[in-house]
Protein backbone atom coordinates (compact mmCIF):
# COMPACT_ATOMS: atom_id res chain seq x y z
CA UNK A 1 0.00 0.00 0.00
CA UNK A 2 1.40 3.51 -0.91
CA UNK A 3 0.80 4.85 2.07
CA UNK A 4 1.53 9.10 1.24
CA UNK A 5 -1.37 8.60 -1.36
CA UNK A 6 -4.24 7.69 1.03
CA UNK A 7 -7.00 9.77 2.05
CA UNK A 8 -6.90 10.54 6.06
CA UNK A 9 -10.58 11.07 7.84
CA UNK A 10 -12.62 11.06 10.41
CA UNK A 11 -16.22 9.33 9.95
CA UNK A 12 -17.74 9.60 13.55
CA UNK A 13 -21.27 11.10 14.06
CA UNK A 14 -22.55 14.28 16.43
CA UNK A 15 -24.93 11.89 17.79
CA UNK A 16 -22.75 9.19 18.14
CA UNK A 17 -20.30 11.37 20.14
CA UNK A 18 -23.38 12.58 22.38
CA UNK A 19 -24.73 9.68 23.17
CA UNK A 20 -20.83 8.62 24.25
CA UNK A 21 -20.08 11.48 25.72
CA UNK A 22 -23.77 11.26 28.04
CA UNK A 23 -23.15 7.62 28.88
CA UNK A 24 -19.71 8.12 30.07
CA UNK A 25 -20.42 11.34 32.08
CA UNK A 26 -23.38 9.66 33.90
CA UNK A 27 -21.41 6.66 34.68
CA UNK A 28 -18.57 8.65 36.14
CA UNK A 29 -20.74 11.14 37.77
CA UNK A 30 -22.39 7.86 39.78
CA UNK A 31 -19.51 6.39 41.01
CA UNK A 32 -17.93 9.68 41.81
CA UNK A 33 -15.26 8.99 39.55
CA UNK A 34 -13.62 5.84 40.13
CA UNK A 35 -15.53 4.30 37.17
CA UNK A 36 -14.11 7.01 35.02
CA UNK A 37 -11.53 4.53 33.00
CA UNK A 38 -14.72 2.47 32.09
CA UNK A 39 -15.95 5.92 30.31
CA UNK A 40 -12.60 6.85 28.85
CA UNK A 41 -11.97 3.59 26.97
CA UNK A 42 -15.93 3.97 25.55
CA UNK A 43 -14.99 7.81 24.14
CA UNK A 44 -11.55 6.46 23.34
CA UNK A 45 -12.22 3.23 21.33
CA UNK A 46 -15.11 5.18 19.40
CA UNK A 47 -12.50 7.73 17.75
CA UNK A 48 -9.93 5.52 17.14
CA UNK A 49 -12.93 2.98 15.32
CA UNK A 50 -13.97 5.92 13.44
CA UNK A 51 -10.22 7.54 12.59
CA UNK A 52 -8.36 6.81 9.24
CA UNK A 53 -5.07 8.03 8.59
CA UNK A 54 -3.35 7.15 5.30
CA UNK A 55 -6.21 5.01 4.24
CA UNK A 56 -5.63 2.73 7.44
CA UNK A 57 -8.42 2.74 10.46
CA UNK A 58 -7.16 2.58 13.95
CA UNK A 59 -8.37 0.39 16.45
CA UNK A 60 -8.04 1.02 20.49
CA UNK A 61 -6.42 -1.67 22.53
CA UNK A 62 -6.84 -0.33 25.78
CA UNK A 63 -8.96 -1.84 29.11
CA UNK A 64 -10.49 0.05 31.86
CA UNK A 65 -8.04 -2.49 33.92
CA UNK A 66 -5.40 -1.65 32.41
CA UNK A 67 -6.10 2.32 32.89
CA UNK A 68 -7.68 1.42 36.79
CA UNK A 69 -4.24 1.13 38.94
CA UNK A 70 -3.22 4.75 37.20
CA UNK A 71 -6.10 6.51 37.55
CA UNK A 72 -6.45 5.59 41.64
CA UNK A 73 -2.87 6.42 41.86
CA UNK A 74 -3.53 9.83 39.70
CA UNK A 75 -6.23 10.64 42.36
CA UNK A 76 -4.22 10.15 45.32
CA UNK A 77 -1.59 12.33 44.25
CA UNK A 78 -3.55 15.21 43.13
CA UNK A 79 -5.70 15.16 46.71
CA UNK A 80 -2.10 14.80 48.39
CA UNK A 81 -0.36 17.68 46.24
CA UNK A 82 -3.58 19.65 46.62
CA UNK A 83 -4.98 19.76 43.35
CA UNK A 84 -1.61 20.57 41.55
CA UNK A 85 -0.66 16.96 40.35
CA UNK A 86 -3.53 17.08 38.35
CA UNK A 87 -2.42 18.84 35.88
CA UNK A 88 -0.06 16.28 34.84
CA UNK A 89 -2.98 13.42 35.03
CA UNK A 90 -4.54 14.63 31.15
CA UNK A 91 -0.72 14.17 30.04
CA UNK A 92 -0.37 10.88 32.12
CA UNK A 93 -3.69 9.32 30.32
CA UNK A 94 -2.70 10.45 26.65
CA UNK A 95 0.74 9.01 26.92
CA UNK A 96 -1.33 5.65 28.28
CA UNK A 97 -3.68 6.26 24.89
CA UNK A 98 -1.64 6.42 22.61
CA UNK A 99 0.37 3.53 23.85
CA UNK A 100 -2.96 1.22 23.21
CA UNK A 101 -3.83 2.74 19.95
CA UNK A 102 -2.46 0.39 16.43
CA UNK A 103 -3.67 0.38 13.29
CA UNK A 104 -6.48 -2.06 13.01
CA UNK A 105 -4.60 -4.43 10.40
CA UNK A 106 -1.53 -4.20 12.47
CA UNK A 107 -2.65 -5.30 15.75
CA UNK A 108 0.30 -6.63 17.84
CA UNK A 109 0.00 -9.75 20.05
CA UNK A 110 2.65 -8.97 22.14
CA UNK A 111 1.41 -7.58 26.15
CA UNK A 112 0.73 -3.77 26.53
CA UNK A 113 4.10 -4.02 29.12
CA UNK A 114 6.30 -5.57 26.64
CA UNK A 115 5.46 -3.56 23.76
CA UNK A 116 7.58 -0.29 23.88
CA UNK A 117 10.86 -2.77 23.72
CA UNK A 118 9.28 -4.42 20.60
CA UNK A 119 8.75 -3.78 17.06
CA UNK A 120 5.68 -2.31 15.82
CA UNK A 121 5.40 -0.35 18.92
CA UNK A 122 2.83 2.74 19.44
CA UNK A 123 4.10 5.59 21.53
CA UNK A 124 3.62 8.95 22.41
CA UNK A 125 7.12 10.98 22.61
CA UNK A 126 6.23 14.65 23.70
CA UNK A 127 7.74 15.94 26.94
CA UNK A 128 4.93 17.01 29.77
CA UNK A 129 6.57 20.49 29.64
CA UNK A 130 5.97 21.01 25.97
CA UNK A 131 2.11 19.45 26.33
CA UNK A 132 1.58 22.17 29.25
CA UNK A 133 3.24 24.90 27.56
CA UNK A 134 1.24 24.68 23.96
CA UNK A 135 -1.79 24.47 25.96
CA UNK A 136 -1.33 27.25 28.10
CA UNK A 137 -0.35 29.76 24.93
CA UNK A 138 -2.83 28.65 23.04
CA UNK A 139 -5.69 28.98 25.93
CA UNK A 140 -4.08 32.15 26.31
CA UNK A 141 -4.52 33.24 22.95
CA UNK A 142 -7.81 32.05 22.28
CA UNK A 143 -8.87 33.83 25.80
CA UNK A 144 -7.65 37.27 24.80
CA UNK A 145 -8.86 37.18 21.38
CA UNK A 146 -12.48 36.67 22.78
CA UNK A 147 -11.90 32.76 20.69
CA UNK A 148 -11.02 34.52 17.50
CA UNK A 149 -7.63 33.02 17.03
CA UNK A 150 -8.85 29.50 18.15
CA UNK A 151 -7.30 28.46 15.06
CA UNK A 152 -3.77 29.32 15.59
CA UNK A 153 -4.24 27.74 19.25
CA UNK A 154 -5.35 24.20 17.30
CA UNK A 155 -2.97 24.81 14.60
CA UNK A 156 -0.22 24.88 17.29
CA UNK A 157 -0.91 22.41 19.75
CA UNK A 158 -1.56 19.80 16.95
CA UNK A 159 1.57 20.86 14.61
CA UNK A 160 2.96 19.65 17.98
CA UNK A 161 0.91 16.80 19.25
CA UNK A 162 0.65 14.94 16.23
CA UNK A 163 4.39 14.37 15.15
CA UNK A 164 5.32 12.71 18.51
CA UNK A 165 2.26 9.99 17.70
CA UNK A 166 3.62 6.95 16.59
CA UNK A 167 1.28 4.10 15.57
CA UNK A 168 2.98 0.80 14.76
CA UNK A 169 6.29 2.31 13.97
CA UNK A 170 4.73 4.89 11.92
CA UNK A 171 5.03 8.40 13.25
CA UNK A 172 2.14 10.89 11.75
CA UNK A 173 2.81 14.40 10.61
CA UNK A 174 0.47 17.55 10.52
CA UNK A 175 0.16 19.76 7.54
CA UNK A 176 -2.82 22.08 8.59
CA UNK A 177 -2.47 25.79 8.69
CA UNK A 178 -5.00 28.33 10.89
CA UNK A 179 -6.20 30.30 7.70
CA UNK A 180 -7.32 26.72 6.31
CA UNK A 181 -9.70 26.17 9.71
CA UNK A 182 -10.21 29.96 10.22
CA UNK A 183 -13.45 30.15 7.77
CA UNK A 184 -14.95 26.92 9.14
CA UNK A 185 -14.37 28.12 13.01
CA UNK A 186 -16.15 31.70 12.43
CA UNK A 187 -19.36 30.18 10.54
CA UNK A 188 -19.56 27.93 14.11
CA UNK A 189 -19.14 30.49 16.12
CA UNK A 190 -22.12 32.58 13.94
CA UNK A 191 -24.14 28.71 13.93
CA UNK A 192 -23.62 28.58 17.57
CA UNK A 193 -25.02 32.25 18.00
CA UNK A 194 -27.56 31.96 15.80
CA UNK A 195 -28.58 28.60 17.13
CA UNK A 196 -28.92 29.63 20.95
CA UNK A 197 -25.83 26.88 21.18
CA UNK A 198 -27.10 23.71 19.96
CA UNK A 199 -24.84 23.98 16.42
CA UNK A 200 -22.00 23.77 19.25
CA UNK A 201 -22.61 19.91 19.85
CA UNK A 202 -21.38 20.15 16.31
CA UNK A 203 -18.44 21.86 16.33
CA UNK A 204 -16.30 19.02 18.59
CA UNK A 205 -16.69 16.71 15.29
CA UNK A 206 -16.19 19.57 12.84
CA UNK A 207 -12.59 20.13 14.26
CA UNK A 208 -11.87 16.52 14.30
CA UNK A 209 -12.64 15.86 10.97
CA UNK A 210 -10.16 18.78 10.20
CA UNK A 211 -7.49 17.45 12.44
CA UNK A 212 -7.89 14.06 11.14
CA UNK A 213 -8.01 15.12 7.46
CA UNK A 214 -4.24 16.61 7.53
CA UNK A 215 -2.49 14.09 9.33
CA UNK A 216 -0.32 11.78 7.88
CA UNK A 217 2.15 9.13 8.23
CA UNK A 218 5.31 9.89 7.59
CA UNK A 219 7.44 6.58 6.33
CA UNK A 220 11.11 7.19 8.46
CA UNK A 221 10.43 7.19 12.02
CA UNK A 222 14.01 7.98 12.55
CA UNK A 223 13.86 11.31 10.79
CA UNK A 224 11.68 12.50 13.57
CA UNK A 225 13.42 11.09 16.84
CA UNK A 226 16.19 13.56 16.94
CA UNK A 227 15.64 16.44 14.70
CA UNK A 228 18.07 18.74 13.75
CA UNK A 229 16.05 21.82 13.70
CA UNK A 230 13.40 22.68 16.70
CA UNK A 231 10.32 23.35 15.71
CA UNK A 232 9.63 25.41 18.31
CA UNK A 233 10.83 26.89 21.98
CA UNK A 234 9.18 23.99 23.88
CA UNK A 235 11.61 21.39 22.03
CA UNK A 236 14.60 23.40 22.56
CA UNK A 237 17.58 21.37 24.64
CA UNK A 238 15.68 23.32 27.93
CA UNK A 239 12.73 21.83 27.89
CA UNK A 240 14.33 18.05 26.35
CA UNK A 241 16.68 18.15 29.00
CA UNK A 242 17.28 15.74 31.96
CA UNK A 243 16.44 17.77 34.67
CA UNK A 244 12.57 18.65 33.19
CA UNK A 245 12.44 15.10 32.13
CA UNK A 246 12.94 13.52 35.65
CA UNK A 247 11.69 16.67 38.30
CA UNK A 248 8.53 16.42 39.66
CA UNK A 249 6.08 17.89 37.21
CA UNK A 250 3.98 18.83 40.46
CA UNK A 251 7.11 20.42 42.11
CA UNK A 252 7.73 22.10 39.05
CA UNK A 253 4.40 23.57 38.80
CA UNK A 254 4.05 24.45 42.53
CA UNK A 255 6.86 26.77 41.67
CA UNK A 256 5.30 28.55 39.02
CA UNK A 257 2.10 28.75 40.63
CA UNK A 258 3.60 30.05 43.75
CA UNK A 259 5.56 33.29 41.05
CA UNK A 260 2.07 33.72 40.16
CA UNK A 261 0.62 34.04 43.39
CA UNK A 262 3.79 36.34 44.28
CA UNK A 263 3.35 38.28 41.08
CA UNK A 264 -0.20 39.06 41.54
CA UNK A 265 -0.01 40.01 44.99
CA UNK A 266 2.41 42.12 44.31
CA UNK A 267 0.25 43.72 41.32
CA UNK A 268 -3.01 43.88 44.18
CA UNK A 269 -1.28 45.83 46.47
CA UNK A 270 1.17 47.76 45.06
Amino acid sequence: MDEENQTSYFDGGVFDRLGWKILGSLLTAVTLGICYPVAICWMYAWEAKHTVINGRRLKFTGTAGGLFGTWILCWLLTIVTLGIYGFYVPFKIKKWKESNTFFEDEVPTFDAVQKLKKDKASYFDGGFWQFFGWKFLGGFITIITLGICYPWAIKMLYSWEQRHKVYCDKRCTFDGTAIGLFGTWIVCMLLTIITLGIYSFWVPIKIEKWIVSHTRIQVNVEEKKNPEVYQSVFDSPIFQSKFFQVISPSIAITIFCVLMFLVGGFLVFK
